[in-house]
């Protein structure tokens, strides 16, 4: 395991938010225009990367230009997953994460493997509400913290508008809890 992943958090969201130009920078058939638009991009951050920490540039740098392309982008500090990016920024994580990547991990094998017709796949609304909304606020909350994250990592001056859309967030899944406990 590597540091301590407070300590690094500029850092691990410039590899969070990067990571797409590494990749697309190691294509051959990448045209130079597209070339020079994503070079400007990952300069962009570096510069806002630098304005945090000159080492934290450096490795920057590092990590696009000279380190070997891994397939996990959080790889090689904290082996063990994504969400330790969060860590410091949003608490408790581990609970979505755990519950997301069982979906996601389980969910294709029984999406095809346990149903009657497994091409039986349709948009149509789902016959448990209660599982359709937890998806849904799973979905919400896991956007708007990657949003505050990345307002935080772009200092975009969003944090005040986080903090209030993060506050009805938690109002309404009060709301929602209750209703869904029926009368008492």
């Amino acid at each position: 395991a590597g540091k301590d992943p407070d300590e690094h958090a500029d850092f691990m969201g410039f590899k969070y938010l990067l990571s797409w130009a590494k990749v697309r920078l190691a294509d051959a058939s990448l045209s130079d225009q597209e070339r020079e638009s994503i070079r400007a991009e990952v300069d962009r951050a570096l510069a806002e990367l630098g304005k945090v920490d000159q080492k934290l540039q450096e490795r920057g740098k590092a990590f696009i230009f000279r380190q070997k392309l891994r397939t996990f982008w959080w790889n090689p500090e904290f082996r063990g997953g994504p969400m330790h990016i969060f860590h410091g920024y949003w608490n408790k994580p581990d609970q979505f994460y755990s519950t997301l990547s069982s979906a996601s991990h389980g969910g294709l094998t029984g999406l095809r493997l346990f149903k009657d017709d497994p091409e039986d796949v349709h948009p149509n609304p789902r016959q448990d509400p209660r599982s359709q909304n937890t998806a849904l606020t799973f979905s919400c909350r896991l956007l708007l913290e990657m949003c505050g994250l990345r307002g935080d990592f772009e200092k975009c001056g969003t944090t005040d508008e986080y903090l209030r859309i993060h506050e009805e967030f938690l109002q309404l899944n009060r709301i929602v809890r209750q209703s869904q406990q029926g009368p008492n």
